[in-house]
């Protein structure tokens, strides 16, 4: 017998309408939130990484806590990283807690997770809207999972734009500025090019309330980035991380860089398909945003969909990244805010099954993950399941005896030598190597020298791995001080490179040379040896 009689069964239509308008009950969703906030924080923890770009800052980090300074080599300062606040984020725990491989898992986890509760305060919505529209979308993005526990940057980005858009809606009308612009430095700090994404937002801010922009609050909030800019030119001598002279002034054709670019974003169409179709549907939603920008939450939401746009292009210029799905994991993020911020109070359960469901397909219709294609782009994660990934049965992972590049580094902390060593990994090797070691990378990332001349075969490297010719003498001065054995022109260039790196702090003559050295004074003898030796590069069609 029916439960129902026939009779009093709605029509079919009518069904349908009640089945998409039906909305879950409290305790139901918060089941299903709690479901997903279990599944999200299960794999946070079992993807869990740190790979060997990590332990370059984390280097930095033991030699200041033994009392070197902010270097990577302690006989000279270079910024050898290029997350100052992330380094600076390490060093109180590590001052009490060595174990840095934990350190950075938790927070890593923590930042991760205080992000998602600060977008849920934010916008408070129903449990089955925030399991829906945020928990289950980040989920699906393996970009944003990867690297939230990751030992790298990514996850105190993610923390800085959710207390960013708190700020933007929740603050007080009189202190707004401030807070605005101290997130903002900070997120620079953290990661300068994300700059790209904060600008648009606040420049058109500006513009709205250009007759009274408290000009003094947004110039104190800038003050730890106008801090660390002062800081950088008088430590290291120069704005810029040593890493940005390394990885852009290569000499490699700028098409170059766009074609490998492109290829970056191909990685993500074809390996991270729900990444991409969330990155979209933030664009199209801000886009549409544009057509009602009289409201803030609108007029933000089309300014976050051109500095999305302008990272997204500047990503593709500078070649991308070698790791898949890296730099995209923060724009993806600030997508799923974007659809969050505009998802209803109350979500229907027949619209949540439709975005599990649409998710669900897009992974089936992933490729086969990999560990390295011929673009040079690698899944990171994988690459480092058997050394550094938690979820191993045996747990032996702690110890990292199964990665070559850490029982290198402990052989030559036990065997210590005064002769500079090249190396091609400079995070796991030199960290366990102790301070000691005298490293010079031949990719040019913590070698201020080699940083500034360009790849030994501009046809021929990998996007982040831009591998130098060392000069003749060169390891001779290291390990010396001499530049008897190296070419003249080279030597004088070397020279005052050396002093800002090396001089004594406080000189003025390294004050003077700082200036100079970064006017391009001295750039003529790098050039003559450059076109000195011209010759030896190979031509396109000699591949």
């Amino acid at each position: 017998m029916a439960l129902i009689p026939p009779a009093r069964l709605p029509p079919l239509p009518l069904a349908a309408k009640r089945f998409f308008q039906w909305e879950l009950g409290d305790i139901t969703s918060w089941l299903i939130l709690a479901a997903a906030c279990l599944v999200g924080i299960e794999m946070l923890l079992f993807t869990a990484w740190v790979g060997d770009d990590a332990y370059i800052s984390f280097r930095t980090v033991d030699n200041f806590i033994n009392g070197y300074g902010l270097r990577w080599n302690v006989n000279e300062r270079v910024q050898a990283y290029t997350n100052p606040l992330w380094m600076m984020l390490h060093i109180p725990f590590y001052y009490v807690w060595r174990k840095v491989f934990f350190l950075t898992l938790i927070l890593s986890f923590a930042c991760t997770l205080a992000s998602v509760a600060i977008v849920v305060r934010t916008f408070p919505k129903s449990p089955a809207t925030t399991a829906f529209c945020l928990v289950v979308p980040l989920i699906f993005s393996r970009p944003w999972v990867d690297f939230a526990v990751s030992g790298l940057e990514n996850p105190l980005s993610y923390l800085l734009f959710a207390c960013f858009g708190w700020v933007f809606f929740h603050a007080d009308d009189k202190r707004r500025w401030f807070w605005l612009s101290i997130v903002t430095a900070l997120a620079l700090l953290n990661r300068l090019d994300t700059a790209l994404i904060y600008f648009p937002p606040l420049v058109w801010l500006a513009w709205q309330e250009r007759k009274t922009l408290p000009l003094r609050q947004i110039m104190l909030g800038f003050l730890p980035l106008v801090a660390w800019f002062a800081f950088s030119l008088f430590y290291y001598g120069f704005l810029w991380p040593n890493t940005a002279y390394a990885k852009l002034d290569t000499g490699i054709a700028v098409i170059d860089y766009w074609q490998q670019g492109w290829q970056y974003v191909y990685d993500l169409a074809v390996f991270h398909k729900p990444t991409c179709a969330l990155l979209l549907a933030g664009i199209v939603l801000g886009t549409w945003c544009s057509r009602y920008a009289g409201t803030a939450k609108n007029a933000l939401l089309f300014s976050l969909t051109l500095g999305i746009a302008a990272y997204g292009l500047y990503i593709v210029a500078v070649g991308g990244d070698f790791m898949s799905g890296r730099f995209f994991s923060l724009p993806v993020f600030i997508a799923v805010w974007m659809l969050y911020a505009f998802a209803p109070c109350s979500m229907p359960l027949a619209y949540g099954i439709g975005i599990v469901l649409a998710l669900c397909a897009l992974q089936l219709g992933n490729k086969t993950p990999y560990v390295w294609h011929n673009a040079g782009i690698a899944d990171e994660r994988l690459y480092y399941l058997d050394g550094s990934l938690i979820g191993k049965r045996d747990f032996a992972w702690h110890t990292h005896t199964r990665v070559p590049w850490v029982m290198v580094g402990h052989t030559w902390k036990n065997n210590p030598s005064a002769a500079p060593k090249v190396l091609s990994n400079v995070g796991m090797q030199a960290f366990f190597a102790g301070p000691a070691l005298a490293g010079v990378d031949r990719f040019g990332l913590t070698d201020p020298l080699l940083a500034r001349l360009p790849v030994k075969d501009p046809y021929d490297w990998r996007i982040g791995h831009f591998p130098r010719n060392i000069p003749e003498g060169y390891l001779h001065a290291i390990e010396t001080g001499s530049t008897e054995s190296m070419d003249k022109t080279l030597a004088k260039y070397y020279e005052k490179l050396h002093f800002i790196t090396s001089g004594p702090l406080w000189s003025w003559e390294r004050m003077e040379t700082i200036v100079a050295f970064n006017l391009g004074v001295y750039d003529g003898w790098k050039d003559a040896y450059l076109k000195q030796s011209l010759h030896s590069l190979p031509l396109r069609d000699e591949k």
